[in-house]
């Protein structure tokens, strides 16, 4: 995919007018809730687990707000498509390479000046006075090769700065064309003259803020950011200040032998540096929180020229207030604007070298450890800034307070700096299933569930089917298997394409529908931001490993994309498929124009956003984000059956053809691949009813897997009165594919992966120590580790520390000798002499679970349950008795004994004819023995000491005469 031209794309402007535009719309219309609408506690609470765009479903107050989350969201996406290649060549760069670029740029920036171009495509530039990688009068080249990516680089600057700017004007209203001078002159009319001027007065001021910000642009402008989140400042003894900044890395502590990095968070390293510097005599000034410092803007803002407010602007972008991140970039602007309104006339000045961001020690990695960062994390606030004002007024005309609270908490997370979080859930991500290929195949059932049924609610099952079909293949016959996730797919070089189709997939990429942010996001350029060297390193190394970890999923979910795209486009070639999903999309909230809006949204509503600006509001944060990492996507599922049921066909529950197709068809595909049991809330329910059965008595009670069992044995019995089914299969497997699906019979068994059993009860009762799915692999891996060291497997007690993906590969090497093993448990499950050859084996190497063996453990599991299922009916008949019998000998009462006689009828009525399994009582030997010692233990004597005093008498007389009885 070649890069956009920054110069000629202008792929921001359309979608910032279209949020503009947005603006307009949502203050002309007041948002009123219908009382229908209105939310109850109990609804707020559950909202709580739903995203806000599944919520604007159900409440339409909300859908202008979330239409300009996903305008940012495309901004983001277009901005990461253009500057992403360009990162990963900067993260590439050696540090003997990252200096030369640094000596150019620090020259440039300094003295206001370009490099000159030569003949040979080199650049130089002469340093006019000393620098920290020059001295006056050295001349700076840089050979042709880094001098081209000098040229890229420049680029993106300058691309980011003029989006930096589009952004403030969007967020005060302004179209992004508009000029300075038509701001100024904007006249409104208010209900007097004070009020008349007022409003003009807020045209002018917005004015002066933007004109600040371009004013501060300069030739050879890059940014001078300080990376870290705590920092010491100290003077040297010339007297000029210094502010050293750290930072915490993720992978230090794994290798790193500097002073300072070992297993040392970011203040820690700070206090240690502290500590270095007073034993050799230096004037400390003080520890700094960079990250919850207001000072920052007191000790440069009010004397600083426009070029250091802009640095300053950009990193309270980069390090944002931990409490208060949107106010603390309100507060630059508030004062770049105050600034403006008291000098009226702009003047540009140089740098005055406000120090602590760029220093000798950290000159050789500086450039390729900011650059990436920078880059990433502006177009997170480009994208935010942009629609910061569509928001706001979206969020304004909330009616309902319930609503408007949680767009507002939306909105504070929005501005949060979750950098740590998205590491830790990329980590988390890889770790539970990274480099394991069935993961990644089972993924693409997401056709079979979510775009095979809305296709066919758009243009017809047979058609979606034939086109979803043939688009799978042309994507899929282009994948290139390849490390590099950008260089997946060529699409020029797709076959059986039109031009206007190979358009339509580029647009694709541009707008970010074509593929998950989180695996983008997962390159080295983010993982490797250290300035120290040896953790860069080890930074690059880690992050190529995550990412070759991630290309099974970003394979996988490339192709899901494209080829719903791809016919969704075909499809809306005809007229009534193209209404019918424009009829889709307004019934939802959004707007579909065209065909390749019509393929942006098939994507959309099938293969759900999950990025931050979409995270649910119990999903916030660190402990949730990943305790909750992979409960998103079943909340997605139930969100897309619970439109396409209601909202699709636009009349109401269940009420038209469309959303009853795409709900049949939905259904069925879960049927296909999870049976019976894998069905919304099967699960769960059956789980219910069992606790609801033994409320009820205890002669119904019934686990779900006894239930299962049951289930599979009636149906085994049907399919045998049915003769003309053999040819699918013997009436066993008949019954095995209804409860767990059709899927089994290609030989592996993904159920358990595609079940939709989402359980509320279970998610509320998290286990501390189990939280999330990276916690519950290292938890659970280091017990397994243990249990396998134990029972003398060294192998799988090694890999049980490592990602799923090494696992399966040792489990696959051991199953040979001992059988296969089930994690943690132990337990053998099949004989491995059982399974079919070398393909079951590698069916398991690979991650997924052959058939023979999901069988084999079902049949132990029901097995044990089915033996211990009827233990709380017999041990109620047995209390019973034992009760009855015991007061016969002490009353002497002979109804007591009848009774005891009625109940062993009951249990005898109840077993004959039964098999031993399904008596209450299998063995009345033991039944009996355990009776007589119930009645003993009712009969037993109470200590003399223990009995009152006054009751004492009494008591001694009893005894004597149950003696004499005995």
């Amino acid at each position: 995919m070649a890069v956009c031209n920054f110069v000629e794309s202008k792929v921001i402007d359309n979608t910032v007018a279209k949020a503009v535009g947005l603006k307009s719309l949502i203050e002309a219309n007041k948002l009123q809730p219908s009382v229908l609408t209105l939310m109850s506690n109990t609804q707020k609470y559950l909202s709580g687990f739903i995203s806000i765009d599944n919520l604007a479903t159900r409440f339409p107050a909300l859908r202008p707000y979330v239409q300009a989350l996903k305008y940012g969201e495309e901004l983001r996406a277009r901005m990461g498509h253009q500057y992403q290649p360009i990162m990963r060549k900067i993260a590439a760069l050696d540090s003997k390479d990252s200096r030369a670029m640094m000596r150019i740029f620090e020259v440039e920036n300094a003295e206001e000046k370009l490099a000159d171009e030569n003949p040979d495509g080199s650049a130089s530039i002469v340093a006019t006075e000393d620098h920290i990688g020059s001295k006056t009068g050295e001349i700076v080249t840089l050979p042709k090769k880094l001098n081209d990516l000098r040229k890229e680089v420049r680029a993106v600057l300058n691309d980011i700065y003029d989006n930096v700017i589009t952004a403030v004007k969007a967020s005060y209203g302004y179209p992004p064309n508009m000029s300075l001078q038509d701001i100024e002159n904007i006249q409104e009319q208010g209900r007097n003259p004070e009020e008349t001027k007022a409003l003009s007065d807020r045209h002018k001021a917005a004015a002066a803020v933007i004109r600040s910000i371009e004013n501060a642009r300069r030739m050879g402008y890059f940014p001078q950011v300080r990376r870290g989140a705590w920092a010491v400042e100290f003077y040297d003894a010339n007297d000029v200040k210094h502010i050293e900044a750290y930072d915490s890395v993720l992978s230090e502590g794994m290798g790193a032998l500097d002073r300072f990095s070992a297993l040392k968070s970011s203040k820690a390293k700070a206090e240690a540096r502290m500590a270095e510097l007073k034993k050799q005599g230096i004037n400390i000034v003080r520890l700094r929180d960079l990250q919850a410092e207001k000072e920052l803007y007191d000790l440069y803002l009010p004397s600083a020229n426009e070029m250091d407010r802009i640095d300053v602007l950009f990193q309270a972008i980069m390090t944002p207030d931990k409490k208060d991140a949107l106010g603390s970039i309100d507060e630059v602007l508030r004062r770049m604007r105050v600034e403006a309104e008291k000098r009226k006339q702009p003047r540009l000045r140089r740098r005055m070298n406000v120090p602590g961001w760029l220093r000798p020690d950290n000159y050789d990695t500086y450039f390729r450890s900011t650059f990436a960062p920078f880059s990433y994390q502006m177009t997170d606030w480009i994208a935010n800034k942009a629609t910061e004002g569509v928001r706001r007024s979206a969020i304004a005309r909330i009616q309902d307070k319930k609503l408007q609270a949680i767009a507002e908490k939306q909105e504070q997370y929005l501005h949060s700096n979750e950098a740590v979080v998205a590491k830790l859930k990329s980590v988390a991500f890889l770790y539970t299933l990274g480099g394991n290929l069935s993961s990644a195949l089972v993924n693409l059932t997401q056709m079979m569930h979510t775009a095979l049924p809305f296709l066919a609610g758009v243009g017809g099952t047979g058609n979606a089917a034939k086109e979803l079909s043939l688009a799978f293949t042309q994507v899929l016959d282009s994948i290139k298997l390849t490390l590099k996730p950008e260089e997946l797919l060529n699409v020029d070089k797709m076959r059986g394409l039109s031009a206007d189709e190979k358009e339509m997939i580029k647009e694709l990429f541009r707008s970010g529908v074509a593929e998950a942010l989180l695996t983008r996001d997962q390159a080295p350029a983010l993982l490797a931001q250290s300035q120290l060297e040896s953790m860069y390193g080890l930074g690059m190394k880690m992050g190529k490993v995550l990412e070759a970890f991630s290309l099974p999923f970003t394979m996988a979910e490339q192709v899901n994309r494209l080829a719903t795209g791809l016919a969704a486009y075909r499809l809306a070639k005809n007229e009534k498929a193209f209404q019918r999903i424009q009829k889709f999309a307004k019934n939802v909230g959004e707007t579909v124009e065209d065909r390749v809006d019509a393929a942006k949204f098939a994507i959309s509503e099938t293969q759900f956003a999950m990025s931050k600006p979409f995270r649910a509001q119990y999903m916030h944060g660190l402990i949730p984000g990943l305790a909750f990492q992979f409960a998103t996507f079943p909340f997605k599922m139930l969100g897309f059956i619970r439109r396409a049921a209601e909202y699709y066909g636009g009349k109401g529950l269940m009420s038209t053809d469309e959303g009853k197709k795409v709900v049949g068809l939905t259904l069925l595909g879960i049927f296909m691949t999870a049976g019976i049991w894998g069905l919304p809330f099967a699960a769960p329910a059956g789980d219910l009813i069992d606790k609801l059965m033994k409320l009820v008595g205890p002669s119904l009670g019934l686990t779900p897997t006894a239930l299962q069992a049951q289930l599979r044995e009636t149906m085994r019995d049907l399919f045998k009165e049915v003769p003309a089914l053999n040819f699918m299969g013997t009436p066993a497997e008949l019954a095995d594919y209804v409860l767990n699906g059709p899927f089994r019979a290609v030989g592996v068994d993904i159920s358990k992966r595609t079940a939709l059993d989402l359980n509320l009860s279970n998610m509320a009762s998290l286990d501390i120590m189990n939280m999330g799915p990276l916690m519950g692999a290292v938890v659970g891996g280091a017990e397994e580790a243990y249990k396998y060291q134990q029972k003398g497997m060294p192998l799988m007690a090694a890999a049980s520390l490592l990602p799923v993906a090494f696992r399966n590969l040792a489990r696959a090497a051991t199953m040979r000798e001992l059988g296969y093993v089930t994690p943690g448990k132990m337990e053998p499950v099949l004989p491995a002499k059982e399974l079919q050859g070398n393909l079951d084996f590698v069916k398991v190497a690979t991650g997924f679970t052959p058939t023979k063996i999901a069988e084999a453990r079902e049949a132990k599991e029901e097995t044990k349950d089915l033996g211990t299922r009827l233990d709380s009916l017999r041990k109620s008949y047995s209390d019973k008795i034992a009760t009855n019998m015991a007061r016969a000998m002490s009353t002497g009462d002979p109804s007591y004994r009848v009774e005891a006689q009625r109940l062993r009828r009951e249990i005898a009525a109840h077993d004959r004819g039964r098999p031993l399994r399904d008596r209450i009582v299998p063995d009345f030997e033991s039944f009996n023995t355990g009776i007589q010692k119930k009645v003993l233990e009712f009969r037993k004597p109470q200590r003399i000491e223990d009995v009152p005093k006054t009751v004492r008498p009494d008591y001694t007389r009893r005894l004597q005469e149950l003696k004499e009885s005995s």
